[in-house]
């Protein structure tokens, strides 16, 4: 009789787990649907903080992505200035369902933007444009850049193209310029 139960368990165990996983995957996916609806109506609000924490909890249920979440992740990242993030949603975009307006956003970035590297130890350090951009997502790609060597005395992204000042070292940044790579811990 225990043997009996025991292969009945044994046979028994396996639907358990799958339905176990797939109640923790309908639950994800429930989730997910929450977090994209929350992403829809901070984007109809234009608040775009708050679209990019939604944004970071769906990439973090590690659900697929779908073309609409990149596209208002885009937008999001072009407000806080993280350009390296909009191209980086884009092309994920791009790669799930290519559309001209996709193509022409992700082209006027390839562009008017281009590739830095920079470091510093010394806070005092400031990074400044020569000729600051019109643009209000330009001004906070340069701004979200100054925060972040602020805080991590480092940052590595896209800059609007122009010339530029890093502490005592003036650089060019382009599209299709190699990546301006500026280090002031090996600067006197």
């Amino acid at each position: 009789m225990r043997t009996l139960l025991f292969l009945l368990s044994l046979s028994l165990a396996p639907q358990a787990v799958a339905d176990e996983s797939k109640k923790v995957s309908e639950e994800t996916m429930a989730e997910a649907k929450r977090l994209r609806i929350q992403l829809e109506k901070h984007a109809e609000r234009n608040a775009w903080a708050g679209v990019e924490r939604t944004y970071l909890e769906l990439e973090d249920l590690g659900v697929p992505m779908e073309k609409q979440d990149y596209l208002i992740g885009a937008q999001a990242a072009r407000s806080i200035g993280e350009a390296l993030q909009v191209r980086d949603r884009l092309i994920a975009a791009m790669n799930l369902n290519p559309d001209m307006n996709t193509v022409r956003w992700l082209t006027e970035l390839q562009q008017e933007y281009g590739t830095v590297l920079l470091t510093s130890k010394k806070k005092g350090n400031k990074l400044e444009a020569k000729v600051p951009p019109f643009q209000p997502d330009r001004q906070q790609a340069i701004t979200y850049a100054r925060e972040q060597l602020e805080k991590k005395g480092r940052f590595e992204g896209l800059l609007p193209a122009g010339t530029y000042t890093f502490g005592p070292v003036e650089f060019q940044v382009g599209a299709g310029l190699d990546t301006a790579h500026i280090d002031l811990r090996k600067v006197k």
